[in-house]
């Protein structure tokens, strides 16, 4: 995903957020440490980290991609 377009998501999911806030009588921000920490350890409950032998890449595009590598037909 380009960088246009992770900042147009960003910006809308922070639009949504505030706007929700505002609809239930919420505080669109946060800023004691303890609720922010809460919130934090709910968002990553039940998060399943990378499986056993298996790594995550944090490169754009990963080292074996078909965009770089196209597959071709093997023998048959």
């Amino acid at each position: 995903m380009d960088v246009a377009r992770r900042e147009e998501r960003r910006r809308v999911a922070a639009e949504w957020a505030e706007r929700t806030a505002i609809e239930q009588g919420l505080p669109t921000k946060i800023e004691d440490e303890i609720t922010l920490q809460e919130v934090a350890t709910l968002l990553c409950a039940g998060r399943d980290e990378t499986a056993p032998g298996q790594t995550r890449h944090a490169g754009l595009i990963r080292p074996g991609s078909n965009r770089l590598r196209p597959r071709t037909a093997g023998p048959i």
